[in-house]
């Protein structure tokens, strides 16, 4: 049975791999072996390597605001940049970053489902609540 030569890649040989690459993508596709050596060595140094690829965004607070007022509606920004979208639900930016979106009512959408049928309005009385909730159990 013959076994596999194996062939260990250094840090060299990594980086310039990296340097044929134009996205993070394209590198790990075509040198998956390189980018596991070098992320294996740190991400520093797998950040350096990579640091003249285009595609690949360090959000920040600022950069994530900044991409989110280009958008009208919040769903807009969900399907125009899903990374910074991400990053907001991840760090709970929601409020900085639909700030200038207003509403939902102010911008023209109803809420609501779409069925013709009309949800009863929910009782907010923590009390009352509270009441119809223990006299279930105790039935």
């Amino acid at each position: 049975m013959a076994t596999k030569k194996r062939w260990s890649i250094t840090t060299e040989q990594a980086c310039q791999d990296a340097l044929k690459c134009t996205t993070r993508t394209e590198f790990s596709v075509k040198f998956s072996g390189s980018l596991r050596h070098l992320r294996d060595k740190g991400f520093e140094v797998l950040d350096d390597a990579c640091s003249h690829m285009t595609g690949y965004t360090q959000w920040t607070t600022e950069k994530c605001v900044d991409v989110a007022r280009t958008y009208k509606t919040r769903s807009e920004f969900r399907k125009g940049n899903l990374g910074a979208y991400c990053h907001m639900t991840v760090n709970k930016l929601q409020d900085l970053c639909y700030a200038h979106m207003g509403p939902p009512e102010k911008l023209g959408v109803k809420l609501g489902s779409k069925n013709k049928k009309r949800r009863k309005p929910v009782d907010t009385d923590v009390d009352k609540l509270f009441d119809m909730i223990m006299a279930r159990i105790n039935e």
